[in-house]
């Protein structure tokens, strides 16, 4: 699809998303193979690398099963990208709620597992693929955030440290990456409906009727409605954007 001579298709292109296993990830990476993109998926589990072998084979896509954190797991990716020898797409999705507690009661381990997974990792992956990136004529960096990119929330000290860190570090990663032409924004996603809050949207008490009652919109959203935004940062559509953060959170933020 066009619009004025912009291209907003991405068949052809080569892209990694980590953490797509389910959830979010398992969005994006759905829309992006629906556009004929190849893509490299990284996921934890056996069960969902067995689902993703077949998700991603009519575009000659591959899946890399293990902890995204672990060195062993971006070697593989990059073994991956041989064939291709160039990157288009970086979507830095893995991350997770490792403890929700007041700080006081955090341990420095449950600390160092947060930032590990939602920001080291994040940079691993950037580091290690800046050059494959450096060899597309569309590099796209997009690094998943959070509301708690913005705000501290409630009893996840060590989640919403890690996710302000990752908005600083696309911030910076985009000012020095510029001229190289990659480009590296990130996605701040709201309250979204995944397996990872399920137990708290089944319990309908008090604090889900707070939550959904802050949304404008007044619903929580679903997987699906990151992945457009994604596919759009991905695009030449936008081609001039960089060094942003776009909330994707029915209204959350303007309240």
């Amino acid at each position: 699809m066009s619009v004025a001579g912009v291209n907003f298709g991405l068949a052809g292109r080569v892209a990694v998303v980590t953490g797509a296993g389910r959830g979010i990830g398992r969005a994006i990476l759905d829309a992006l193979v629906l556009d004929e993109v190849r893509v490299i998926a990284v996921t934890r589990t056996k069960e969902s690398a067995a689902k993703l072998v077949e998700a991603v084979a009519h575009t000659a896509g591959s899946v890399i099963c293990g902890d995204a954190a672990e060195p062993a797991t971006i070697t593989a990716v990059c073994a991956a990208l041989d064939e291709v020898d160039h990157l288009d797409i970086l979507v830095n999705n893995a991350g997770e709620v490792v403890t929700r507690a007041p700080a006081s009661e955090w341990t420095m381990e449950q600390w160092d597992r947060c930032l590990n997974i939602n920001l080291r990792t994040a940079f691993t992956f950037c580091r290690e693929l800046e050059q494959l990136l450096r060899r597309s004529d569309h590099a796209s960096v997009i690094n998943i955030a959070s509301l708690l990119s913005f705000t501290g929330g409630i009893n996840s000290v060590g989640y919403a440290a890690a996710k302000g860190g990752l908005v600083q570090m696309t911030k910076a990663l985009a000012n020095e990456w510029a001229t190289a032409g990659i480009r590296v924004n990130a996605i701040a996603p709201g309250y979204i409906e995944t397996d990872a809050n399920a137990d708290l949207r089944s319990q309908q008490g008090e604090r889900v009727e707070h939550l959904t009652s802050r949304i404008p919109m007044g619903h929580w959203g679903v997987p699906t409605d990151i992945a457009g935004p994604v596919l759009f940062m991905c695009s030449d559509a936008a081609g001039y954007v960089t060094g942003t953060v776009l909330p994707v959170d029915g209204g959350f933020l303007a309240w």
